[in-house]
């Protein structure tokens, strides 16, 4: 084969190469243009990279803001899950409170369905017929009223005296007189009456009742009757 180009190269006659077509301006325009287009994509690729980088760099930024914005939701919700916690604990409580203070409010009203014709110094005035016991505080066998609770109270009574007689009674909170009232006919032709009002503070347990005054001299009779109502109320103020 070689001998066989050698023999056309040496054969063929010069004047017959310079018929064949000299390319060599058009490669080198192709080769330039082609060296362009590199140069061309060589920025755009640059160009690319850079832009790359800064997207890299911004997703991270990014990815470092969500992950504290992630940190203050969670704090947000732990917070407003205490928060709820709390709340639904108050509003319990506020619940238990009222519920307590529902249940522990105590109004009652009675008064005495016969007339005493002989009562003694130091004696408990047993107030015996109830018409309101809300609460059950109040016992008419005894004519004592029990707390039911730490709170202030307020109490009345009405003592109903003979004419021309006199009679001291007093509040007492345990063995405590907190209270004194005298009710007097003297100098007059028919029943007399007074009423006082007490306002104390008690404790759980504390006892209240009406006595007659432990030393003073009694004179007269402890009037009630259908007209004539001696009677003993008490109820809570807070």
């Amino acid at each position: 084969m070689l001998m066989l180009f050698n023999w056309f190269l040496f054969s063929v006659p010069l004047s017959c190469l310079a018929f064949i077509p000299d390319n060599t301006e058009k490669l080198t325009s192709v080769i330039g243009e082609l060296t362009e287009r590199i140069a061309d994509l060589e920025v755009r690729l640059s160009t690319q990279e850079h832009i790359n980088i800064n997207l890299e760099s911004r997703l991270k930024v990014q990815e470092k803001k969500n992950r504290e914005h992630e940190g203050l939701i969670n704090a947000l919700s732990a917070r407003m899950c205490t928060t709820s916690k709390q709340s639904a604990f108050k509003r319990q409580q506020d619940e238990m409170l009222h519920k307590n203070s529902f249940d522990n409010r105590v109004a009652f009203y009675s008064y005495l369905s016969n007339t005493d014709m002989h009562p003694k110094p130091n004696q408990t005035i047993v107030f015996d017929h109830v018409v309101t016991n809300t609460g059950g505080k109040f016992n008419s066998k005894t004519g004592v009223f029990t707390c039911p609770t730490q709170g202030v109270y307020a109490f009345s009574w009405t003592v109903y005296c003979s004419n021309g007689g006199y009679l001291i009674s007093e509040l007492v909170v345990n063995s405590r007189s907190v209270g004194d009232m005298l009710c007097s006919g003297q100098g007059d032709d028919n029943i007399r009456h007074t009423s006082s009002v007490a306002v104390v503070e008690l404790n759980e347990g504390d006892r209240v009742y009406v006595r007659t005054h432990p030393i003073a001299v009694l004179n007269g009779v402890l009037w009630s009757g259908p007209t004539y109502l001696s009677s003993f109320s008490g109820w809570t103020v807070i």
